[in-house]
């Protein structure tokens, strides 16, 4: 079980929003650098299913199974993959029959099984949003409402 602490933000009815800080499993991933997208340094959001009823402020143990994150990775990075190669290998093998060269038949069939294997995996992340599978969960409330939570045109002026 993959677990990280954070900082619920926001409760959207069963979800809660979570800010979280990188945590040491990061610094041994060869992505550590550029996972973290927003510009921040360390700190990301995440959605996660509120099963403890934690609320805004509340300090969280965010929870989700290796098992989940595997089938996640597979669908993003391995799918695709795999139908870009079969779509030219069969595009190679089929498309020279109507006329077309082996290069392009093969680039063809290339980019057709691209397309189905990103279309494949956004159908299975659409039920995967809908079933909850893949989301974290709020295991367990570490401590409530451990700060006020300001949103950035909340923020009080420095003073003058």
């Amino acid at each position: 079980m993959l677990k990280e602490k954070g900082i619920v933000q926001e409760v959207l009815g069963e979800r809660v929003r979570v800010a979280v800080t990188r945590s040491s499993m990061c610094d041994h991933c060869a992505e550590s650098g550029t996972c973290h997208a927003s510009g921040s340094k360390g700190a990301s959001e995440v959605q996660a299913i509120n099963e403890a009823e934690a609320g805004v402020g509340d300090l969280v143990e965010l929870a989700l199974p290796e098992s989940s994150l595997l089938f996640a990775s597979a669908m993003v990075y391995l799918l695709p993959v795999v139908l870009l190669v079969t779509g030219a290998i069969l595009g190679n093998s089929f498309l020279p029959a109507v006329g077309l060269g082996a290069n392009a038949s093969a680039a063809l069939g290339a980019l057709a099984g691209l397309g189905c294997g990103m279309f494949c995996t956004w159908a299975v992340s659409r039920r995967s949003d809908k079933t909850g599978a893949t989301i974290p969960r709020v295991a367990k409330i570490i401590a409530r409402h451990t700060r006020p939570v300001l949103r950035p045109m909340e923020r009080p002026l420095a003073p003058q």
